[in-house]
């Protein structure tokens, strides 16, 4: 199966999302005025993009289910289960480093239901996709509203509004050809998209985290942020890296370019597949800098952005690299979340 290259991309910007985000998290001193989350909340859009890509590649597949699930919780379970019992060893007085974890256990419980809602992926026309996903957007609305002024509700929406609406939007967007639906170019489409990214990210910021914008919400899993404002912010990367890989012209053919160059492309496709280790191992180091104070540098002033930034290339590097080590031991190789 020839790979997608553009899959490739949203992959690597996803997993360095979550390390950059990941490296500036916690209290941290204020950087011209602002603490750090301030800023970081425009790179929140890792877990929803791998959501996203997750829809775009498994879903309207013929699937097996045992098969299916042998090949892909296998992939999943194996290395969880490796960081599990080396975090639950290593950080024996703090029992919830588990919780840094929840993408991964959240991938094992889509990953059993994948085949049912493939079913439907199946047997839908595009009208019938579209208007679930106008449903999740309305409903993405209400709940930022009623949140937002204190309404009190007892309308249950849930089921319109989770990961698997991430999957289904990824899917959406992977197959509908937006330069014909809108007429418009694709150097358009890439330049409009961005400027929805960036509006989107800023008003995120001011917005704040998703706690902030959905407080004591219920019926919803407060660490995947579904509002509506993180919805716009990883449909508009998704779009721009499909359509930076099509049929631009001009800074943005240059792009392309780039980005498709050998050396470029192979180590964007290494570290897609690299992604779900690195994930692993960046939480398990992270978390041991944190609980430990094992950093080699304490920056109280205003450089604490350059310093995080620079643990975050740092530690995204060495992930990297130490999946690829262990990817190459015979017997730890199922370990390494190399795919």
């Amino acid at each position: 199966m020839q790979r997608i290259k553009y899959y490739d991309f949203l992959k690597f910007l996803a997993i360095l999302s979550i390390i950059v985000l990941h490296s500036c998290w916690g209290a941290k001193p204020l950087f011209f005025g602002h603490k750090l989350s301030f800023y970081t909340n425009m790179i929140h859009f890792g877990v929803p993009l791998f959501l996203m890509i997750s829809g775009a590649l498994l879903l309207n597949r013929d699937i097996e289910i045992i098969s299916f699930l042998k090949k892909k919780t296998v992939r999943l379970i194996y290395p969880l289960a490796l960081y599990v019992i080396l975090s639950t060893f290593v950080f024996s007085l703090y029992p919830n480093v588990i919780t840094g974890y929840w993408y991964a256990f959240m991938m094992v419980g889509i990953y059993l239901a994948i085949p049912i809602v493939n079913i439907f992926i199946k047997n839908a026309e595009m009208k019938e996709i579209e208007y679930f996903l106008i449903l999740f957007i309305a409903v993405s609305v209400f709940y930022q509203i009623i949140f937002t002024f204190k309404i009190e509700t007892n309308l249950d929406l849930n089921f319109f509004i989770g990961p698997f609406s991430y999957l289904i939007l990824g899917y959406y967007l992977s197959r509908k050809d937006l330069t014909n639906a809108l007429n418009i170019s694709p150097n358009k489409i890439v330049l409009l998209s961005i400027l929805i990214f960036v509006f989107s990210s800023v008003v995120k910021m001011y917005m704040g985290s998703c706690e902030d914008i959905y407080p004591k919400l219920e019926l919803m899993n407060q660490k995947l942020d579904l509002s509506i404002i993180q919805v716009v912010q990883a449909a508009s990367i998704f779009i721009i890296c499909k359509y930076i890989y099509g049929d631009v012209t001009g800074i943005l053919g240059k792009c392309r370019s780039l980005l498709e160059g050998d050396r470029v492309n192979h180590f964007i496709m290494s570290i897609s597949r690299a992604s779900y280790g690195m994930y692993l191992f960046h939480w398990f180091i992270i978390k041991l800098t944190r609980s430990y104070g094992l950093l080699p540098f304490k920056i109280l002033t205003k450089k604490i952005l350059i310093a995080d930034l620079g643990l975050a290339i740092v530690l995204f590097f060495a992930s990297w690299l130490v999946v690829l080590i262990i990817n190459r031991i015979p017997v730890l190789k199922y370990l390494s979340g190399y795919a």
